[in-house]
């Protein structure tokens, strides 16, 4: 079974990770990004991401 990690980088901290073990979908990594990572971000926040198909849902855009 696959194993997934979601999480980011900001100066020198991790501020939102989330572990899954199986596939990962648009969905889910939608849920990641509204509940865990948005409501930490600080104003001007840059995200980065690869061109991963999940990220490229429109939520996410």
């Amino acid at each position: 079974m696959a194993r997934a990690k979601f999480s980011d980088a900001a100066r020198s901290k991790v501020l939102a990770s989330i572990n899954i073990y199986g596939s990962v979908g648009g969905v889910t990594f939608e849920g990641f990004i509204r509940k865990k990572l948005v409501p930490k971000l600080w104003n001007n926040a840059c995200v980065v991401m690869d061109n991963a198909k999940i990220h490229l849902g429109e939520m996410v855009k």
